[in-house]
């Protein structure tokens, strides 16, 4: 049970701190080493690393540590009968997606990336392209092994966990999970876009389309201007499952495919080329190419198939993208607003990002279903649509667009919106309060009673200047 000493830096790799890591290769290891850790230990908990801000980083302290448990492998097991799979939280995504699409089974609400740690998932209770339809990841659950700050183990459905009001990460490190799988006649699936002109048109295509597909996502380009206003114009990439049919026994053999290589070069040396043309000009002529072959009526008319988890995981396609962000990294703000006033919010986000230019470069849209419990994102009683601003810090970092990316949460929240707290790095204590009271009180209150509980730099920020 060995410590190591490391930087960590988070997806975004805006932030970063040394610090104490610990990496358990059992859960034994795991609950011994909490058991003889001093109560007054500050620690966090780590899955992937690949949470945009502070949410694994421990308080700045002398006595503070991290626990990975990114080693945490010792069951993957699967239920034929009873179509369920209990694996241990370590595992990512894309290593239990290897070995269940091999019976064409599937779980919903997959995110971006497969190299999300299932603990990761569970905790951040991520997202996918079906999620207003099939709800967020948490809903795969059947029941979870946890332990608590103390080292003692806790098996609990969701509902249990929503009912004793526990926060995951926060009161639990996720052990083991044991979750639902969707069978499937094959993996396959049929997709096309569809271009909007304005961020109007592409919200109400991305409601209008939900029954008709199963996956649903869509692009906009902030940096297209009309009469020196944004237009909000992009795509809508739409999908929807092959019935059975010939592609059957090809499904079973095809896993996701991920890319360690893009056009034959390392993705460090890729991403250090391409940061030479990246600015806004550049980016506003990528921008409307893609769209207009999204617009061309040929191209747009084209389904094309392939794999799900190949055209879901965009992100394998073009590896370690953040690394374009070198060496200051990137802000993501993604806000959700109620489904009935969304095109009007939107709108008055991507003109105030115009305005004090902080641009979206890679912005995308989605449906969202409402809440079931805290550990959810968006914190609504009805459907929601997010957008996702990312702001690349190379071309805004100052005192000046600090103060606006601060003023950019105050705008989301004067609006009725909400963020994703995973990729939040920049939320101020404040405006937690505003957008989840719930969630803040119950955060401050256990802190206030001193329960033994795993502690964040986020966790800290966002109790900061009310303990």
């Amino acid at each position: 049970m060995e410590k190591d000493k490391r930087l960590l830096k988070g997806y975004s790799l805006n932030l970063d701190l040394n610090v104490e890591v610990f990496e358990p290769t059992s859960n034994e290891d795991l609950l011994k080493f909490l058991r003889d850790l001093p109560q007054e230990s500050l620690v966090s908990v780590m899955g992937s690393g690949l949470s945009y801000g502070d949410s694994f980083f421990p308080p700045r302290g002398n006595d503070s540590i991290t626990i990975s448990t990114r080693l945490l492998k010792n069951n993957i097991t699967i239920d034929l009968h009873r179509n369920e799979l209990t694996v241990s939280s370590g595992y990512k995504l894309n290593e239990i997606l290897s070995f269940i699409s091999n019976y064409n089974f599937l779980i919903h609400a997959l995110p971006g990336t497969g190299d999300v740690s299932l603990g990761g998932a569970i905790a951040n209770n991520v997202h996918g392209k079906d999620s207003w339809r099939v709800g967020n990841f948490n809903n795969n659950i059947i029941s979870l092994l946890t332990c608590d700050r103390q080292g003692f183990i806790h098996t609990l459905s969701i509902e249990e966990i929503n009912k004793k009001r526990f926060i995951l990460g926060v009161d639990l490190i996720i052990l083991e999970a044991t979750l639902k799988l969707q069978q499937k006649s094959n993996l396959y699936i049929e997709y096309s876009e569809r271009s909007f002109d304005s961020i109007e048109d592409g919200i109400d295509l991305l409601i209008t389309s939900r029954n008709d597909f199963d996956f649903i996502v869509g692009w906009v380009d902030c940096f297209n201007l009309k009469n020196k206003k944004p237009t909000g114009r992009g795509y809508i990439s739409l999908a929807k499952f092959i019935g059975s049919d010939n592609k059957l026994e090809r499904s079973k053999s095809q896993n996701p495919k991920v890319n360690r290589y893009i056009f034959g070069l390392n993705p460090i040396i890729f991403w250090r080329l391409i940061r030479f043309f990246y600015y806004p000009k550049t980016l506003k002529i990528f921008n409307s190419i893609k769209f207009r072959l999204a617009q061309n009526k040929f191209i747009s008319n084209i389904k094309r198939e392939t794999h799900l988890l190949n055209w879901n995981f965009i992100h394998h396609k073009l590896p370690n993208m953040n690394l374009l962000h070198l060496p200051l990294g990137f802000i993501e703000v993604q806000a959700f607003f109620k489904i009935n006033t969304a095109s009007s919010s939107v709108r008055e986000l991507i003109n105030y990002c115009n305005e004090k230019k902080l641009q979206s470069e890679l912005c995308g849209i989605k449906i969202h279903p409402k809440k079931q419990g805290m550990n959810e994102p968006g914190f609504y009683d009805s459907e929601s649509v997010s957008i996702g601003i990312d702001v690349g810090l190379r071309r805004v970092r100052n005192a000046e667009s600090n103060l606006n990316l601060t003023k950019m949460i105050d705008l989301i929240i004067k609006l009725g919106g909400n963020i994703y707290l995973t990729k939040d790095s920049i939320c101020l204590s404040r405006q937690i309060e505003m957008m989840y009271p719930e969630y803040h009180l119950l955060l401050c209150e256990k802190i206030k009673n001193s329960d033994p509980i795993f502690k964040s730099g986020q966790t800290e920020r966002y109790t900061r200047g009310v303990i």
